[in-house]
């Protein structure tokens, strides 16, 4: 049985926080949120998820410390519609493992103000933006494939193209581990608007800088143990991405990796 690999919104704690993590951890892997409620047969059947959890990842930007925030849970699954947090499916067909969805999204973690960091001084505000687009999910016996393309309505109006895939590998009966790899590619646009330096931006010490593409490799693990079968777990997340040299070679970012780690408690009903 899996859990969450995605996140919803977060209650700052103890400051105030950009959003709950990293898009890339925000909209991966929607197969774990179905996983996690049980798969639908019954075309009225909905069954709901509610916990709460604690969150800590890392920014790619120079000097911005960690967000670190509670994780209150709530998620949402049927035969036609999926909701995650900040994160909701349209099924539009489903047969032998494969489904196939309109997906709309919100991300929450992007963007930033300039008195976020230090090298962030002097920078336009960044602004999070809503994306559209479409996700499928195949489940097989060896291991659950996901893909999905979005886009964003609004601010950098960039694309972003995901493949992933995961496995559980039960210990007994009520633990269970899930490794999981991904790709994800980010345009041009998006990496420009939340990496770049427009040139009314640049300083002496913060050269202008135009994004380029870029390709980032995910890798994460998940640990999940039921206290009560199909109705009470508790989980750690924990995943690193590879930063693509588009954002590492931004004179705003300082790391060439960044990090999350997620543990919660979710009921089931």
């Amino acid at each position: 049985m899996s859990v969450f690999s995605s996140t919803v919104a977060l209650l700052p704690v103890p400051r105030l926080v950009h959003g709950v993590v990293a898009l890339a951890s925000l909209m991966a892997l929607p197969s774990a949120w179905a996983d996690l409620l049980g798969d639908q047969t019954g075309p009225t059947e909905t069954r709901f998820g509610l916990g709460l959890g604690f969150m800590a990842n890392t920014k790619p930007y120079a000097k911005f410390g960690n967000d670190t925030g509670a994780l209150p849970i709530l998620a949402v699954e049927n035969n036609w519609l999926s909701i995650a947090g900040p994160r909701a499916d349209l099924k539009l067909y489903a047969v032998n493992g494969l489904s196939l969805r309109l997906r709309a999204a919100y991300g929450v973690s992007d963007g930033y103000k300039a008195t976020d960091a230090v090298v962030l001084r002097g920078m336009a505000e960044r602004k999070s933006s809503g994306w559209l687009g479409v996700a499928a999910l195949w489940r097989t016996d060896v291991a659950t494939f996901s893909a999905e393309w979005l886009r964003a309505s609004s601010q950098s109006k960039g694309q972003t193209l995901r493949l992933s895939v995961e496995r559980d590998f039960p210990v007994t009966s009520a633990f269970s581990l899930t490794p999981r790899v991904g790709v994800v590619r980010y345009d041009k646009k998006y990496v420009d608007y939340y990496y770049g330096v427009r040139r009314e931006e640049a300083t002496f010490n913060r050269s202008a800088y135009a994004g380029s593409a870029v390709t980032q490799a995910e890798l994460g693990l998940r640990m999940t143990y039921d206290i009560v079968p199909k109705a009470q777990s508790v989980f750690l997340d924990v995943s690193v991405t590879s930063l693509g040299k588009g954002i590492k070679n931004s004179p705003l970012v300082d790391r060439s990796s960044t990090s999350s780690v997620k543990l919660g408690y979710l009921y089931r009903f």
